[in-house]
C-alpha cells in the first residue's frame, strides 16, 4: 500500500516539474499549489485505500494528512478555500460511514468518481490560480 501512496504523490509531483520547464521560474503560490495538489493526491490515495474490503487503512487517515495541507495553505492564500472545501467534506463523511467495496463493479465506478472530483479539484485550482 505505501507503494501506491508513494507512486501516487510522485505522480502528482509532475506539476511543478511541468511549471518549471514552461515558465523557468516559480512563485511562492506554485509552491502552495504543488503542495496542495500533491496532499490532495496523496489523501485520496489513502481513502480510497480504506474504501477497499481488502485493505485495513483506517478511515482517519485521509483527512489526518488533509487537514494540516489544507489549513496551511488556506492560511497563506484564503481563495484556496474553494478548492479545498468539497475533499475536507469527503474525508469527513468518510470517517463517519467507512463503506467497504470488495466488488470489482464498485471498486471501477469509485475510481470513476474519484477521477471525476480529481479533474474537478485540478480545474478549480487553475481557476483559483488565476484570480
Amino acid at each position: 500500500m505505501e507503494g501506491v501512496v508513494v507512486g501516487t504523490a510522485l505522480l502528482a509531483s509532475i506539476f511543478l516539474l511541468v511549471k518549471a520547464i514552461i515558465m523557468k521560474q516559480l512563485e511562492f503560490r506554485d509552491y502552495l499549489l504543488y503542495l496542495l495538489f500533491v496532499g490532495y493526491h496523496v489523501a485520496t490515495a489513502y481513502y480510497v485505500e480504506s474504501r477497499l474490503a481488502f485493505r485495513d487503512v483506517r478511515p482517519h487517515t485521509a483527512l489526518y494528512i488533509w487537514t494540516p495541507v489544507a489549513a496551511f495553505a488556506v492560511f497563506l492564500w484564503p481563495y484556496l478555500l474553494i478548492a479545498v472545501a468539497e475533499p475536507f467534506y469527503k474525508f469527513l463523511i468518510n470517517v463517519r460511514s467507512n463503506v467497504k467495496y470488495s466488488r470489482h463493479e464498485d471498486i471501477v465506478k469509485m475510481g470513476w468518481r474519484e477521477l471525476a472530483r480529481a479533474s474537478l479539484f485540478t480545474v478549480v485550482l487553475a481557476v483559483v490560480y488565476y484570480l
